[in-house]
């Protein structure tokens, strides 16, 4: 069996990779994803980001080894359950991988064929975060939690989160397949990628 071709999404946090894998998964049959989100509660992450810049900002201390698991299952043939929504998932032909950190961390180089850096100016993935945990605390009426959530969120991101969206991002996009305008709607972002997938289905 010919091993699945791997898609790795990358980009800052807002700049849409949820959203288009989202879509690339309803237009494209024979696609499995697999987020990195899903798989947090059995990841580490450095505790200081500002220490970690520091220290050289290596991304193989952001460990997400359930992910790599499934990830390489899937390039078998195996079958894996999301961590999050108990669904299994079967191989197909096409992986979309949210992978923020490319092909950069040693557990995931191998596995990943092609990246893709969606490119955003910060301030705007930054109204995008921002505006999309304004309507989760709406949403889950908890308005005075939910702005608390945020003010948490900005003072990290003025603080360290900036700089930490930066390294990565520099070095990912040094080193990706392609770099999309992310400010475009979903389907223009889409569609090179449904070229480059309709080529090795």
């Amino acid at each position: 069996m010919k091993a699945p071709f791997v898609i790795a999404i990358s980009g800052t946090s807002g700049v849409g990779k949820s959203t288009l894998i989202h879509y690339l998964l309803k237009h494209v049959e024979q696609a499995t994803g697999l987020g990195m989100d899903d798989y947090e509660e059995t990841s580490t992450y450095p505790n200081s980001i500002t220490t970690w810049i520091e220290n050289g900002a290596n991304p193989d201390d952001f460990a997400t080894p359930h992910l790599a698991e499934n990830l390489q299952r899937l390039r078998q043939g195996k079958s894996v359950t999301d961590p999050m929504t108990n669904e299994e998932y079967s191989a197909r032909p096409i992986i979309i991988l949210e992978e923020p950190f490319g092909r950069e961390r040693d557990a995931m180089r191998q596995m990943i064929d092609y990246v893709v850096y969606l490119k955003i100016p910060y301030d705007l993935a930054l109204a995008r975060k921002i505006q999309r945990k304004v309507t989760d605390a709406l949403s889950d009426h908890e308005f005075e939690q939910g702005m608390r959530h945020i003010s948490t969120f900005i003072n990290w991101y003025r603080q360290e989160g900036y700089l930490f969206y930066q390294t990565v991002n520099d070095r990912v996009e040094a080193n990706c397949d392609l770099v999309v305008d992310a400010t475009q709607p979903t389907e223009d972002i889409a569609a090179p990628l449904l070229e480059v997938i309709e080529r090795h289905i």
